[in-house]
């Protein structure tokens, strides 16, 4: 089961940088905010750096142009993850947030002079889909960061087993997000598809991906000290009928992860995520220092 993730959410004006309570113009957005949010998050108005405390996560939705240096100020000593949005509103609402930009681009500056690690989603409205893929991929990370932890997972000076335990754990936190982590390995090639490969589960029955439907591959490994995430999207689709559970993958990148199984980098056994995840891991990887594998 996993917990609810306790995200703050930051309304930064000119008036109030560090928080400001909804008005009639804003209202409507944080409704849409917690509708979105309610299967995995319960959203809670910071309006002060006191507020911070206890926040796994923060979304500072700039309306106008605020006060970058104040947000950066709260945001330097944390190290928890933070989504950095500018509303856009519709045609009737343009001229109320239309120096909303300014302000998120402005505080994204101040942020890298802080070296403090955020995300960055581009201008744009509550009902745009990437506002709302980059805010699922956003509490995605962030349950990731809750559940796991990540002071175990970069640096030398951890044991190993540390590490691996904390992969196992983030696996599990992925099973639960999106109903299958399951792990196997590929077998076979498609006798006339060099691309169509065999993926045969080790010891999951639960219900499969359909065709059509996409994967996310999963795996990891420890190079000099370093925890590295293997990530991949790719879809399902259809072909043979074979023993066991199993998919037929449209691997186009196989030589590619070939390569890096030969080399021993990675082992044969990867995980299988429903959906797509490789925004999430990758977004984790930043905020946790891991380094990040990603094939597209």
């Amino acid at each position: 089961m996993v917990p609810k993730l306790k995200l703050g959410l930051m309304i930064s004006s000119k008036e109030m940088p560090m928080g400001a309570y909804p008005d009639r113009n804003t209202r409507p957005i944080v409704d849409k905010l917690i509708e979105m949010s309610y299967r995995y998050a319960e959203i809670h108005l910071t309006c002060g750096e006191d507020e911070l405390v206890g926040i796994d996560a923060l979304l500072v939705m700039y309306v106008d142009e605020g006060n970058p240096i104040y947000v950066a100020q709260a945001l330097s000593d944390t190290r928890i993850p933070v989504l950095l949005w500018s509303v856009r509103g519709d045609d009737e609402q343009a001229p109320l947030f239309r120096h909303a930009q300014r302000g998120a681009m402005a505080a994204a500056a101040q942020l890298d002079l802080s070296e403090c690690t955020f995300t960055y989603v581009e201008n744009c409205s509550v009902d745009d889909l990437i506002f709302r893929s980059a805010f699922r991929y956003f509490t995605e990370s962030a349950l990731l960061m809750k559940v796991v932890g990540y002071s175990d997972l970069h640096g030398r000076g951890y044991r190993f087993e540390t590490k691996y335990v904390k992969y196992e754990k983030l696996m599990e936190t992925m099973e639960s997000l999106c109903g299958m982590a399951a792990k196997g390995r590929f077998v076979m090639r498609h006798p006339s598809d060099e691309f169509m490969l065999l993926f045969n589960f080790s010891d999951y029955y639960g219900p499969l991906p359909k065709p059509g439907e996409t994967v996310t591959l999963l795996s990891s490994a420890i190079r000099d000290g370093e925890l590295r995430l293997f990530c991949y999207e790719v879809p399902v689709v259809d072909g043979p009928r074979s023993l066991g559970p199993h998919l037929w993958m449209q691997v186009r990148r196989w030589p590619a992860i070939e390569t890096r199984v030969e080399a021993g980098i990675y082992p044969m056994s990867m995980n299988v995520c429903k959906g797509k995840h490789a925004v999430a891991i990758r977004n984790f990887c930043t905020y946790t220092g891991c380094i990040f594998d990603g094939l597209k």
